[in-house]
């Protein structure tokens, strides 16, 4: 087929070779010969076309998702125990390792309850004991038949009261052994550290709901990977896993395939290790997780990434260049 252009001017080919044509006193030959029409355009070259042979493969698909990076552990310091802040033994966004020394709070109230405890217990541990001879003398007096069974009744129980008093004497210097224990808040787990939130000398309210925040702290090694999947795609991986052709990551430990947002390929392995028991209501989506090594520490809770994930069970398929 030939181009429009050149079909229009073979047209007016036409009509101007036509002998009755006239323009100006040109005779239709002459227009014609001016309108000779291009060998270029009447002979254009054929397209080149590329042939490619297609190759049968055993292949799977891999969906991929947007998601962000969380810390395996997250954990808000808050005091046990009341009391002024004594010092600061952290930096801002330090690393720290589980049993590190963080906060203290000024102990000299709580080593004061200690003493107090203490000599209650002892005091409690002389009242039983007195008891416990009386009881026995009292049962020597009855054997004697020198004393009614009441009396021996009543030192009984006395004894019996001593000895509830120095379990509680004794509950009571535990109890004040933690709390002095509590003065001095070490770092619960391996992680990073964030800005302490308050400084020497305030007054730190611990031991309820509403306790002081003093900092938060996050694990850095290994770190989660979360995303949302949508609803499709959720009912698509329950479908594969109820015919065998892909194990749910619920129950298997699927691989993925994580980069950064500055990455080209995907570089970072890690592991499926939960899927969430609904879907929200709002989104209509299901919540993913995945675990992965981050031994250098690079990657950081609240970064962003893209995941790629098993979407499909193996299987054969014609593939061309």
């Amino acid at each position: 087929m030939m181009p429009v252009t050149v079909r229009r001017l073979l047209r007016l080919h036409d009509v101007f070779s036509s002998a009755n044509f006239r323009i100006a006193g040109v005779s239709g030959p002459i227009l014609a010969a001016t309108l000779a029409v291009s060998p270029a355009y009447a002979q254009a070259p054929k397209p080149a076309v590329d042939v490619a042979t297609p190759v049968v493969q055993t292949v799977r698909e891999w969906d991929q998702y947007t998601g962000r990076f969380e810390p395996v552990e997250r954990i808000e310091l808050r005091a046990r125990v009341s009391g002024y802040l004594n010092s600061v033994h952290f930096d801002d966004g330090q690393m720290v390792e589980k049993g590190d020394l963080l906060f203290v709070i000024d102990p000299r109230p709580l080593e004061a309850e200690l003493s107090a405890a203490s000599a209650a217990l002892t005091s409690a541990q002389a009242q039983f004991k007195l008891a416990q001879s009386d009881l026995k003398r009292g049962e020597e007096l009855l054997r004697r038949k020198v004393t009614a069974v009441a009396e021996v009744d009543r030192r009984r129980s006395q004894r019996d009261v001593a000895a509830a008093n120095v379990l509680v004497a004794r509950a009571n210097v535990r109890t004040a052994e933690l709390n002095l224990g509590f003065t001095n808040i070490r770092a619960p787990i391996d992680g990073r550290m964030s800005d302490r939130r308050v400084d020497v000398g305030n007054l730190i309210s611990g031991g309820s709901e509403g306790a002081t925040l003093l900092t938060t702290i996050v694990s850095q090694n290994p770190i989660h990977f979360v995303f949302d999947v949508s609803e499709q795609a959720y009912l698509k991986y329950a479908r594969l896993n109820a015919s065998g052709k892909l194990p749910g990551s619920r129950d298997t430990p699927n691989p993925i395939y994580i980069r950064l947002t500055d990455e080209t390929g995907w570089p970072r392995r890690g592991f499926m290790n939960f899927v969430d028991n609904v879907l929200g209501q709002e989104t209509g989506t299901v919540r993913g997780r995945a675990v992965l090594e981050n031994a250098d520490g690079f990657l950081q809770p609240g970064m962003f990434g893209e995941v790629r994930l098993l979407g499909s069970g193996d299987y054969e398929a014609v593939l061309i260049p």
